[in-house]
């Protein structure tokens, strides 16, 4: 029962980890859409 607690533990913090990767690369993805954007705009000057 101990494994099975540690091991459903060690899944808990991946999850984590891969929630907080997912936001970091929610805002680079927003970051590009909006540079893209930005050049867009610019190039249609």
């Amino acid at each position: 029962m101990k494994k099975l607690r540690l091991k459903m533990e060690e899944i808990n913090e991946e999850q984590k980890n891969i929630r907080e990767l997912q936001g970091e690369l929610r805002e680079k993805i927003e970051a590009i859409d909006l540079e893209c954007e930005q050049l867009r705009e610019e190039t249609m000057m």
